[in-house]
């Protein structure tokens, strides 16, 4: 299942036009979906759900499909999930439904996000390695969730940000389908025969003459502005914590910036806390000058539970299998 941010105020605003854009752009998605094996469950509105039998299959479809779609005025969320699912009457259902539409509601318009499950199973096979985003405290999940994303993490422009939905798309792996655009398209229709060219002008019910509107707008992109800038900060903190293997940098970081003050802050700062003892404690074992091999090594035969997560969450930052 998935939304299209706008849609009601699309239809609204032309509804044939609207229809033939998301038309052509199901038409995509459906194409590679069955390219790679995959299933259409059913199609609901503005979005679709699918199954899969191969997490290598559905992450090629997905990326494939996203970087096709990459010039459709219609900017689609893709997520990923792997997990049992019961299928019956036409729908999917169960708990791995449910975190692929949580991570499909974070998803970044352009891109394909997963959880580490399906990262996993796709480790061996040819795919580009996607980015790491870090955990996440999803909403009514259990636990943080480690995602994952490939495409431009840095293309979402603020002219596409609307109100997210959340919609998903499964399998024995998930997918989860989403659907961006700016409201009141326009068809520039060529003399010459050639492809229609959409255009999005400003939304229609903004009224760029309005101080009031132009301050909330202003003030819209500038919280928007600061949250990803603060996430940019919190990536290039940790990649350096991991280079230098000193987790009382990320540390640091957390407990002055305002995202450790936030759920998912709070979530990081304990977990790098736990990273950080890790780190100590193999050390007096393994010796000072040791590597993270020898430290997880020594951390092995420690035989102490609160140690043990601590060497999980150790393990988890320098991607050492314990």
């Amino acid at each position: 299942m998935s939304d299209i941010a706008g849609f009601t105020e699309l239809m609204g605003a032309n509804e044939p036009q609207t229809m033939a854009l998301l038309r052509a752009d199901m038409d995509v998605l459906s194409d590679h979906i069955t390219r790679q094996g995959g299933e259409i469950i059913k199609v609901v509105g503005d979005g679709l759900l699918a199954l899969f039998k191969s997490a290598p299959k559905a992450v090629r479809a997905c990326i494939d499909a996203q970087e096709e779609l990459s010039d459709s005025p219609l900017k689609h969320r893709i997520a990923i999930h792997a997990g049992e699912v019961t299928v019956a009457g036409g729908d999917a259902y169960g708990d791995a439904v449910n975190v692929c539409a949580r991570i499909e509601a974070i998803t970044k318009p352009g891109t394909v996000s997963t959880s580490k499950i399906v990262v996993e199973l796709i480790r061996s096979q040819d795919i580009p390695e996607p980015f790491r985003n870090g955990k996440l405290q999803l909403k009514g999940i259990e636990g943080p969730v480690e995602i994952f994303s490939w495409g431009n993490t840095n293309s979402f422009h603020k002219r596409n940000r609307l109100k997210l939905a959340s919609g998903v798309v499964v399998a024995s792996v998930v997918i989860c389908g989403g659907f961006f655009a700016n409201a009141n398209w326009r068809i520039i229709n060529h003399s010459d025969g050639s492809k229609p060219s959409p255009v999005a002008p400003n939304p229609p019910h903004i009224d760029q003459n309005s101080p009031v509107a132009m301050t909330a707008e202003e003030a819209l992109d500038q919280a928007y502005d600061e949250v990803w800038q603060e996430k940019e900060d919190f990536d290039r903190v940790r990649e350096e914590a991991i280079k230098a293997m000193n987790p009382q940098l990320v540390i640091d970081w957390l407990k002055t910036s305002p995202l450790g003050q936030r759920d998912r802050g709070r979530l990081e700062l304990e977990h790098w806390s736990l990273v950080e003892q890790a780190l100590i404690r193999g050390k007096e074992l393994a010796g000072k000058d040791s590597g993270s091999k020898e430290i997880l090594a020594a951390l092995k035969n420690v035989k102490d539970p609160g140690m043990a997560i601590a060497a999980k969450a150790f393990a988890d930052e320098f991607q050492l299998v314990k």
